[in-house]
């Protein structure tokens, strides 16, 4: 059995599978897909369950299992909310 690898930009402990919640910039990406910018150097990705997304959104809250994605080779942060009410517009 392997060991977990890090995601890029991480540091200390992997968060890898545990409920957490992050507060950002909403951005769309498209109709399953949303990003949150907390204003650190890494932009957490979130796919919601059956969520249907406001485009008017400008800051949101999320709170989901925390996961990671390979894009082009690296390893991404991604956050799964379970239901709509894991996201909570603010502003």
């Amino acid at each position: 059995m392997g060991i977990q690898e890090g995601v890029v930009g991480g540091q200390g402990l992997s968060n890898i599978g545990l409920l957490v919640r992050c507060f950002g910039k909403f951005t769309y990406i498209d109709a399953r897909t949303f990003a949150v910018d907390d204003g650190s150097t890494v932009v957490v990705g979130c796919v919601p369950d059956s969520v249907d997304l406001d485009l008017n959104w400008r800051f949101v809250a999320v709170t989901g299992i925390s996961s990671c994605r390979r894009e082009s080779g690296d390893l991404l942060p991604l956050l799964r909310a379970r239901s709509s009410g894991d996201i909570a517009p603010l502003l």
